[in-house]
């Protein structure tokens, strides 16, 4: 349906009936008398500008509302925006722990663009250890270099400078810090039986508690194969994850890997298994005596190290020392420095980028000098 309008045929629409066709084509001309008649390019180009300046309201509001936001709720948002992204339960806790008992009680209720030096000057001043203080603006800068990012709360820069000192790399290890095979095979031996084994995989395979307890009978594959038996490290044991509750969890972010197992290790890891753990695949390697599907808590290995280092002389000797031991040896055995920070899984950007990965097939030859050590 058309009507002529300034000497020019327009189409009036479509209509699912002749009647409704002829009522338009009415309307459109009884508008032409009126002079308030508007060409289909004309009713067009109005709705387009409306829905321009509806865009740039919402726009202006959602501006004003951002600027409005909070430094304790954005790190809220920004928490969710990290657990969606998959950082691992340890960092989560280590954030929210430094905003709620160091950050948010200072600066909390202010909006994040209103946060100045002075503010993050004094707050780091009032912090009592250079650790707490390095801590603290780490997790500042990342919450407001996330806000930039964003651009969120109107930032386009964070609006006040940080001093993050880089970590340092250690030039050596205090020799109290290391132990010789026979004070490791005197720790194992002053443990129960059933935890013995621990000892050597903290020392041999430089394994963190967390990982020693996250240990399942799957994870270790090639045990009957002599030279090429591997331990895979998939996962830890929290005694608090993020949430709540001890649970697996993913291990520290950069620690999955595939480590050789020296033959001498192998053996007591077959010993091990047939004693002391389940069949399936995921039972625990060191299960609770009072829920054998679940590894034993940190809390109880703790007690029993206590009581296993004081034991064997050694009453200020922490768990974490051996895997310190493992890797002062395995360097002794020959191994170059990215060999043992792949041994390790110690992934410090400062530092791994100027290495290359060490293969498999020379952490079996190193792996197997380290063993030596070790057998009887």
């Amino acid at each position: 349906m058309r009507v002529s309008y300034q000497g020019k045929r327009h189409m009036v629409g479509s209509y699912r009936s002749l009647a409704e066709a002829k009522a338009a084509l009415t309307l459109a001309k009884a508008d032409i008398v009126r002079g308030t008649y508007k060409t289909p390019e004309e009713v067009q180009g109005e709705r387009q500008a409306a829905r321009e300046r509806e865009a740039a309201a919402l726009a202006v509001a959602k501006a004003l509302e951002e600027k409005e936001l909070t430094v304790s709720a954005w790190s809220e948002q920004w928490l969710d925006q990290l657990i969606e992204t998959g950082r691992s339960d340890g960092t989560l806790r280590t954030y929210r722990s430094t905003l709620s008992r160091h950050i948010l009680p200072a600066l909390g209720k202010k909006k994040l663009g209103e946060v100045t030096q002075d503010d993050v000057d004094r707050l780091l001043r009032s912090r009592k250890t250079p650790a707490v203080r390095t801590n603290v603006s780490r997790v500042l800068r990342s919450l407001y270099l996330a806000a930039v990012d964003q651009g969120v709360g109107g930032l386009t820069a964070v609006p006040f400078r940080l001093h993050v000192p880089k970590p340092q790399v250690a030039r050596g290890l205090d020799s109290s810090k290391v132990a010789t095979p026979e004070q490791v095979r005197a720790l194992a031996e002053a443990l129960p039986e059933r935890l013995s084994l621990a000892a050597y995989l903290a020392a041999i395979m430089s394994l963190r508690l967390g990982e020693v307890l996250g240990l399942q009978r799957g994870d270790f594959e090639g045990l009957d194969s002599p030279g090429l038996a591997v331990l895979h490290i998939r996962r830890q044991w929290n005694s608090k994850a993020y949430g709540g509750g001890a649970s697996y969890s993913a291990p520290k972010a950069g620690s999955e890997g595939v480590l050789a197992v020296p033959e001498e290790l192998a053996a007591q890891v077959r010993a091990h298994l047939e004693r002391w753990v389940g069949e399936a695949k995921t039972s625990p390697l060191f299960p609770s005596a009072a829920d054998p599907s679940r590894p034993l808590s940190q809390t109880r290995f703790d007690e029993e190290w206590r009581a296993a280092r004081v034991k064997a002389g050694m009453p200020a000797f922490r768990f974490h020392d051996l895997r310190h031991t493992g890797l002062t040896l395995y360097a002794q055995a020959g191994a170059t420095l990215s060999e043992i920070m792949a041994r390790g899984r110690h992934k410090h950007p400062e530092v791994a980028v100027r290495y290359q990965h060490a293969t498999l097939e020379r952490d079996r030859a190193n792996a197997a000098v380290l063993g030596a050590a070790f057998s009887a």
